[in-house]
């Protein structure tokens, strides 16, 4: 029976967009404490617990929804427990320094200076940056069908772009983590004309 509970609760999160290998290893370790307690499944309620990354209203609207659904599916053997844990902290991030040895085969984000003008260009990439240098130098060629801002910046003003100069500000494998670097040095820097950010964050 408790097998199939498992598959409930399972099931309850994939449908709430949680990412599979986070499921299986909050499961797993929900397993491992009551192996090593000798926990027997019967009937009486038992607590499960789930930490979630908090992340303002968001999360809390994930509560009220995913211990609805479980509690819907699952009233009689399990208490679904859910606690908040420490997330990412913005000042480690923004105070994050790279290296003053360049390392383009990295994921990160990035800046690409114009040589005429002032203005940047903010990106950030979960491949490498060269891949995405490489990307941007591509799209100013003639006849490019590819659109960045990049490529509007060299039309438009008839600029060129310094991509030997490219900087890196963040290496970094974490999504969430490039998407808030990217946001913070695009509100903070000249960049060219529709270099938005991936995401809009309302913090900066």
């Amino acid at each position: 029976m408790f097998s199939k509970e498992i598959d409930i609760i399972s099931n309850i999160l994939k449908n709430s967009g949680f990412p599979n290998s986070m499921i299986k290893h909050q499961l797993f370790n929900f397993l491992k404490i009551l192996n090593k307690n000798n926990v027997v499944f019967e009937a009486n309620k038992k607590n499960i617990y789930f930490g979630v990354e908090y992340n303002g209203v968001e999360t809390d609207t994930f509560y009220r929804k995913i211990r609805s659904s479980f509690n819907r599916n699952i009233p009689f053997c399990l208490n679904l427990k859910i606690y908040s844990k420490k997330g990412i902290i913005l000042r480690e991030i923004l105070n994050t320094k790279c290296s003053a040895k360049i390392n383009l085969n990295r994921p990160g984000v990035y800046s690409i200076p114009c040589k005429d003008c002032e203005s940047v260009y903010i990106g950030q990439t979960g491949r490498t940056i060269n891949t995405r240098i490489k990307e941007h130098s591509k799209s100013i060629l003639p006849n490019s069908k590819i659109c960045s801002a990049v490529k509007d910046h060299v039309h438009q003003l008839d600029h060129n772009i310094d991509f030997k100069n490219t900087k890196v500000l963040m290496y970094s494998n974490t999504l969430s983590e490039r998407l808030i670097v990217e946001s913070y040095f695009i509100k903070r820097s000249n960049v060219f004309t529709g270099n938005k950010s991936s995401t809009e964050l309302l913090i900066f």
